[in-house]
């Protein structure tokens, strides 16, 4: 269960989520909290702010207020890394969230284990090769039941979760600001859809985090964290997507391309296929590479 004064630690930005999880474990009282200064920090063992950057508890600690506020709305939950449904594979990996703040109708999210998920990135301004290959490939995928994780952002997220809603199938958004906005908000239909078809959004931005551009690329890790496998449908270099395969090798995730995207806009993609990057072009094709990886 995730109590107030969590909300108040998850607001200490510049902690990792260990020393957030130290400073949870001194089961400090509001007063207390609200009183830490930079050498407090110190004395603990943990982190400090830069010399000079502010730091004011008490005005974190305030804050919870709006995460409280958001958390008694239908369908909205907060969970703590310390709990059994905080997703297993996220918790593997490299300084995974202290909380995820996340928009549900069903408890547990569908596909939440991570067993049978795959995350699919992509450009933003896609080429109609790429679009249509990531709507085919994310329906096939869904239609065998593997749940989809992308980052509901324009192009090619959009294209895989709109194929996934169409089969029907499950598949969930990571976002990379606050649970209480959506960005794109051209995209609101799409959120709203997700929600209803038994997926999920999810994010580690507590409410009133705006999209910056910055947190997209954070986001990134969660996407690839919660997930198997990432595949790439099209991506030029330098492309975000491109974030998400550099973390996704990181946390030992297998990385894929599909095959058959040979555009100007996948350079990224076909140079990581130059790299040993498994391609594919089906459904089976992936089922077939990645979980006899995985043991499943």
């Amino acid at each position: 269960m995730v109590h107030p004064m969590d909300l108040a630690i998850h607001r200490i930005s510049f902690l990792s989520t260990g020393e957030k999880l130290i400073l949870q474990g001194l089961n400090l009282g509001r007063e207390e909290f609200c009183s830490l200064t930079r050498y407090r920090l110190y004395e603990i063992g943990l982190s400090a702010p830069r010399r000079g950057k502010n730091f004011h508890p008490r005005e974190l600690y305030n804050y919870t207020q709006l995460d409280l506020q958001w958390l008694e709305r239908p369908g909205c939950h907060a969970i703590g890394i310390w709990e059994p449904a905080y997703p297993w594979l996220l918790k593997q990996i490299y300084n995974p969230p202290f909380l995820l703040f996340i928009r549900s109708r069903k408890a547990p999210v569908p596909g939440w284990s991570g067993d049978t998920s795959i995350a699919m990135v992509g450009t933003r301004t896609p080429s109609v090769a790429g679009y249509e290959g990531a709507h085919r490939l994310a329906g096939e995928l869904a239609r065998r039941g593997i749940s989809i994780v992308s980052g509901l952002a324009r192009g090619i997220d959009t294209a895989c979760h709109n194929a996934v809603l169409s089969t029907p199938g499950i598949t969930h958004g990571v976002l990379g600001h606050g649970p209480d906005m959506l960005y794109p908000a051209s995209n609101r239909g799409l959120a709203a859809r997700i929600l209803a078809s038994g997926g999920a959004l999810v994010s580690e931005y507590p409410p009133g985090t705006e999209p910056r551009p910055y947190r997209f690329p954070e986001r990134n890790r969660i996407i690839s964290g919660l997930t198997h496998s990432v595949i790439v449908l099209e991506a030029p270099e330098g492309s975000g997507a491109l974030i998400t395969v550099d973390y996704a090798l990181e946390q030992g995730r297998d990385v894929c391309v599909l095959g058959g995207v040979d555009t100007r806009r996948n350079g990224g993609g076909l140079q990581l296929l130059g790299q040993g990057a498994c391609r594919v072009y089906s459904a089976e094709d992936v089922l077939n590479h990645v979980f006899p990886l995985v043991g499943l």
